[in-house]
């Protein structure tokens, strides 16, 4: 039988699960396959296959289209002299969804066009060269690949040479590769923002670069949570340490109007300096040592009281 060698254009009606009456009972068939509206299907819209970049057993890049989006789609060969619909490529349909405005060279008037390209106004941001790869779900889970760096309008550099995940609520992963302040770092963080600046609230900034006077400065880690900040190891150890070289101190400050506790429930509490260890309560207030129905024991060459 002939081929159809031609490709078409067709638009998907339904990416749903097929499905078929088994006795009475609704079952799908899981295999990835849409249902296409096109000129070679004269009796109503087909079942066409998928191919994929990667595939394999159990593996490879499996995204299908939503309804409504335009598919190139083409008749190949199988073994034994079948053939097979089977689409393998989509197309922005600019005439769909979306408006973004674009200045016209000519006359400086701004250009209206309908685009449902992902991020478009993004990707053409600041230059005029598309310089972002860009997978986004529908409903706007995405992966971005910035290979921007270019400068704006003011001629201040722009950088955003960096792989970013990011959730449709906001939850994102930020691999930053820019250089300069606020550039070559690494940001988990979550949707919430501070109120007044925006900011995000819980985080884990790794800082390779520098971030300037007010960040936590080259080869910096900042974690931050908007309320409970919890660390717990189930049966390792904890450490918290300053290295040999630093001669920055190590410290605890609570800045709010709460305690702090340090209590050991099982073993000893042991505090050791090679040098003094002072203990000071502000505002004339008590410091209090109580053994309860233990002994309390002072040593030194000296012992001054008052």
């Amino acid at each position: 039988m002939p081929i159809n060698n031609a490709l078409y254009v067709g638009t998907v009606v339904e990416n749903a699960a097929e499905s078929y009456n088994d006795d009475g009972t609704k079952k799908y068939i899981k295999r990835g396959r849409i249902k296409v509206t096109a000129a070679p299907f004269e009796n109503g819209p087909e079942w066409v296959s998928t191919s994929s970049p990667v595939a394999g057993l159990g593996a490879g890049l499996f995204a299908i289209p939503s309804i409504g989006t335009k598919v190139l789609i083409a008749e190949v060969y199988l073994e034994g002299g079948l053939t097979q619909w089977v689409w393998f490529s989509s197309l922005w349909d600019n005439s769909v969804i979306g408006k973004e405005k674009y200045q016209d060279a000519d006359d400086g008037k701004d250009l209206a066009i309908n685009t449902n390209i992902p991020e478009i106004d993004k990707i053409y941001e600041y230059s005029n060269t598309p310089d972002q790869y860009i997978f986004k779900s529908p409903f706007g889970h995405k992966l971005v690949l910035s290979d921007k760096v270019t400068k704006d309008l003011n001629d201040a550099p722009i950088q955003q040479d960096h792989v970013l995940l990011e959730s449709a609520d906001g939850k994102k992963l930020l691999l930053d590769d820019g250089i300069g302040e606020q550039f070559s770092r690494i940001l988990l963080a979550d949707e919430s923002r501070d109120d007044t600046n925006k900011a995000p609230l819980n985080f884990l900034l790794i800082q390779t670069g520098d971030d300037g006077d007010a960040g936590v400065g080259a080869n910096g880690v900042k974690l931050q949570a908007g309320a409970q900040l919890q660390i717990e190891s189930k049966k390792g150890k904890v450490f918290i340490t300053v290295g040999s070289e630093s001669s920055s101190p190590l410290e605890i400050v609570n800045y709010g109007e709460g305690d702090v506790n340090i209590e050991s429930r099982t073993g000893d509490i042991n505090i050791k300096s090679a040098k003094e260890v002072n203990i000071t309560s502000s505002n004339a207030s008590n410091i209090t040592m109580d053994a309860g129905v233990g002994e309390v024991h002072l040593k030194g060459s000296n012992i001054v009281l008052g």
